[in-house]
């Protein structure tokens, strides 16, 4: 899947948006075949969020997956993952300790634990002793500042907002549509540009739609309370944002062929992103999580 392309190349945005727009698509279907796709979806979702080290999105989205009934053959990977996030906040972030140890006690998949304590035990041990692993999870996402990291073209681009849910839904959303453009352009000429690009997201009520700044490094990106309601008002803004970051003069034309090859399709993809990153899956049904 797209999604899992993108996720090989470190693009785990892009990876995540494409895993949930499947999921909304696969629930809105009806369709058998459709649906069977959906535990995979969940795991996706699951691998992008623990290579991007939030352990409590991680938390979030096993929940998820553990409550699908059709989950089975898949069940011991999403169980493994959410004591490996649960242990992981538990012992890292006391503030949420008792959250989440009341959250799993609580949980349906903590009996299928105790029936297997040991052997799941073990393997979250042995996880968290391994500080070398890749995808090993850390608490980036339980401070005041969401921050995603990832290289492209010898460049460090860093998305940075207040960790909240409207600010981090509309950074993940510019930055998932950001990774889908670089990979469009891998066999574009690169640019000379070798360090760090920085995009600071901040949604706010005065302002419209898009305004952008400069700041050191990179530009600060405003956004007003309802920039996901147009989508293509949203597309034609994010070109001119992409303008102020990549210094190639050819870029506008670059663009416009890229579009008319259907960029503007990858860029969109099912429901907009803050519905999307908030519909969960339980008993075959959407819900808000």
């Amino acid at each position: 899947t797209l999604s899992s392309l993108y996720s090989q190349e470190g693009l785990h945005l892009a990876a995540l948006y494409y895993a949930l727009a499947g999921i909304s698509i696969a629930n809105e279907s009806h369709s058998v075949q459709s649906e069977r796709a959906i535990p995979d979806l969940l795991l996706q979702v699951l691998d992008c969020r623990e290579s991007m080290g939030q352990s409590v999105e991680v938390l979030q989205a096993a929940d998820v997956a553990l409550r699908f009934q059709q989950l089975s053959d898949s069940v011991q990977s999403a169980l493994i993952r959410y004591l490996t996030a649960y242990e992981y906040v538990r012992q890292h972030e006391p503030r949420l300790s008792r959250l989440v140890r009341n959250g799993w006690q609580a949980h349906p998949a903590h009996a299928l634990f105790l029936a297997n304590e040991r052997g799941a035990q073990q393997v979250v041990d042995e996880l968290l002793a391994d500080g070398d692993r890749p995808n090993c999870t850390l608490c980036a996402d339980c401070g005041s500042v969401r921050v995603i990291e990832w290289n492209a073209f010898d460049t460090v681009w860093i998305v940075s907002t207040e960790n909240n849910p409207s600010n981090v839904a509309a950074s993940e959303s510019i930055g998932a549509m950001l990774q889908i453009l670089l990979a469009e352009m891998f066999d574009e000429p690169s640019w000379n540009h070798v360090g760090t690009i920085r995009i600071e997201v901040a949604v706010e009520d005065s302002f419209d739609f898009f305004d952008v700044s400069p700041i050191v490094d990179g530009l600060k990106l405003k956004l007003g309370r309802n920039w996901w309601h147009d989508p293509e008002k949203l597309v034609a803004e994010f070109a001119q944002l992409v303008s102020h970051l990549i210094p190639r003069r050819d870029l506008l034309d670059v663009f416009e062929r890229m579009f008319a090859e259907g960029l503007g399709a990858k860029l969109l993809v099912g429901a907009p992103y803050p519905v999307l990153r908030q519909i969960a899956i339980l008993r075959q049904r959407p819900v808000c999580i």
